[in-house]
């Protein structure tokens, strides 16, 4: 049987979903062989530039199944290496620091100009089956038989559009972070000179800034609605502060608000026929500092709903219950345990905005859900991972040999944090936001960028 399935979005969840699903068919899932997919670009549904880089999982599945080498995204989406992440100014620390992947390279990349190669290729590159297209969406009909989109029946329809959901757009909740609401996007004209994100604690919010080989972007993420010291004015004067330089007026400005949220669902309960992903499952803040768990979070909803369309018949509900499950305990509730973590030791910026996150930050990781499970059960872990009863040693020992211990309290792992579990990154991200047990790490020399705490600079040590 020949099904057709959709995905909605020509975001970078969109083209990561679409060869997922080919991909597993290819590996799993032989009786689906003729199954055909259709990539929708609806240039309204999406936005025309991305506010934040990769990181090196991304391109896995697009590299096996096309050629999106980096000679490819050089020539036709202006792209430039992604060698990690920068900080300038975050934290308890006086000192900038850097989080580098391990030994990879991911890409930054004009998202339009990569949209433009792909709908002209038409999927071929994806193989047998695929298509890729342009064309506006007038109409969206979801029940149990089918999702019809435009009047075409469609087996599935995966939304991974960027401004509003297809379908059920009352289906979300509040997240329990919401610090930003408001990006003020700036574009330099002049080639990006760096290879990792940068990431700047402004007064009333943080910037990201983004290498292009034409151009830099710069974004200034901040919460518009209920605060008052946030006019377009006062955030300008901020971004001129860091650019002592330049004239950040002449630069080209455009400015995008959306609402954070987080959906109520995976798999719509209802219909059994619609599926969320990428900004559509949860729309928070791009911020960089996060983006290793946004991607996180993207790989596996990819991953989970491959499974579910694929098996299309015998134990379904029991898939999508492991499915809704999945969805709230690993990937929104780690997500925002991410991003509590990256503001809960604040910045240089002693402002409303700084204090009140931290506060609400740490009153998320003080939840108990995050109390240790293991080592000292009870206690708010936040400000006590190393300890002298639980030591580095210990920690090492502990993420290599988890499967044999136990699930204390029926959590998912022993650890709390979701990024303990990869211990560079874990152990170079508390160094750097300064947390109280970062002299317990046994770790190399930091290599700590040289310029002064808070200002922008393009060395990595």
């Amino acid at each position: 049987m020949t099904r057709k399935i959709a995905v909605v979005g020509a975001s970078a969840a969109g083209f990561v979903q679409l060869a997922s699903l080919q991909l597993t068919k290819y590996n799993l899932y032989s009786m689906f062989k003729d199954d055909e997919y259709v990539l929708i670009h609806d240039p309204d549904k999406v936005y025309p530039e991305m506010m934040s880089g990769t990181n090196p999982a991304f391109f896995d599945g697009l590299q096996v199944l096309s050629n999106v080498t980096k000679r490819w995204m050089e020539k036709y989406a202006d792209a430039k290496d992604c060698h990690g992440y920068k900080y300038i100014g975050w934290g308890q620390s006086d000192k900038n620091f850097q989080l580098s992947f391990h030994s990879q390279t991911a890409k930054f990349f004009d998202i339009e100009m990569f949209r433009t190669a792909m709908v002209k290729d038409g999927g071929k590159c994806f193989g047998d089956g695929v298509k890729i297209i342009e064309e506006k969406i007038d109409s969206v009909l979801i029940n149990p038989d089918a999702a019809i989109i435009n009047g075409v029946n469609y087996d599935y329809v995966i939304d991974c559009t960027e401004k509003n959901p297809l379908f059920d757009s009352n289906a979300y909740g509040d997240p329990s972070l919401r610090p930003v609401n408001t990006a003020i996007i700036l574009e330099k004209p002049e080639a990006g000179h760096w290879d990792y994100c940068i990431e700047y604690a402004g007064k009333y919010g943080h910037m990201t800034g983004i290498p292009l080989k034409s151009k830099q972007l710069w974004i200034y993420m901040y919460d518009s609605i209920h605060r008052k010291d946030t006019t377009d004015e006062e955030i300008m004067k901020d971004i001129q502060e860091a650019f002592p330089d330049d004239d950040v007026s002449t630069w080209k400005f455009k400015k995008r608000n959306w609402v954070p949220k987080v959906s109520n669902y995976v798999i719509c309960p209802t219909t059994g026929r619609y599926i969320r992903n990428g900004s559509s499952l949860i729309d928070i803040m791009p911020l960089t500092a996060c983006h290793h768990e946004c991607v996180h979070v993207m790989c596996e909803s990819i991953a989970m709903y491959t499974h579910f369309i694929h098996k299309d018949g015998s134990g379904i509900e029991k898939i999508k219950e492991h499915v809704e499950e999945t969805y709230y305990e690993l990937l929104a509730m780690d997500y925002q345990s991410h991003l509590s973590f990256m503001y809960m030791y604040g910045s240089r910026f002693d402002t409303k905005f700084w204090k009140d996150i931290k506060v609400e930050a740490r009153k998320f990781l003080s939840q108990e859900r995050y109390l240790h499970p293991a080592f000292f059960p009870g206690k708010p872990w936040l400000d006590e991972v190393l300890n002298d009863e639980w030591t580095d040693e210990d920690y090492k020992k502990l993420i290599h040999i988890d499967n044999d211990v136990e699930d204390i309290g029926g959590r998912q792992r022993v650890v709390p944090f979701v990024i303990m579990n990869d211990r560079t990154l874990f152990s170079e991200l508390a160094t750097g936001l300064g947390a109280p047990y970062a002299d317990r790490f046994n770790m190399l020399d930091h290599c700590y960028s040289p310029e002064e705490f808070g200002t922008i600079g393009y060395k990595t040590y």
